[in-house]
């Protein structure tokens, strides 16, 4: 796909959701929604601030929070930080407590709800395993 095709893609996408496509917008968009990501607003505006070195910190988070509340991301907390997931499809993450690395991990079968949540109307569920990735293991 090249690049006019995914922008276009992208607005379609943020107008969708009730979005104005604002260049900025477009630019966390393309960079978080192309393929399945863990970030945090800073990370994500060092990584903007290149092509937009006027864009603050508080822009990205906003924008990212409005993303969340259309559906188009999830936030998690990892490691004492706020992390934005584009990956929306049931998950669950692998930690890595020494180099702070993030994996997806496929759901494998449903999760059983604990009797004392039979009542409840689940939106979602966050289930997160901490411990050494293969790369630290074996370092």
């Amino acid at each position: 796909m090249n690049e006019t095709s995914a922008t276009s893609d992208q607005q379609s996408l943020l107008r969708k959701h009730g979005m104005k496509a604002t260049p900025q917008r477009l630019a966390i968009a393309r960079l978080l929604l192309a393929k399945p990501t863990h970030t945090t607003a800073q990370q994500l505006c060092e990584q903007l601030k290149p092509d937009f070195p006027s864009i603050s910190q508080n822009t990205v988070y906003l924008t990212l929070a409005s993303f969340e509340e259309s559906g188009l991301l999830r936030r998690l907390c990892a490691d004492g930080k706020t992390i934005f997931d584009s990956n929306i499809t049931p998950h669950h993450h692998g930690l890595c407590r020494a180099c702070g690395v993030i994996e997806d991990i496929p759901e494998t079968k449903k999760t059983v709800r604990p009797e004392v949540l039979q009542q409840w109307h689940i939106e979602h569920h966050t289930l997160t395993w901490t411990g050494l990735c293969p790369a630290c293991s074996i370092a």
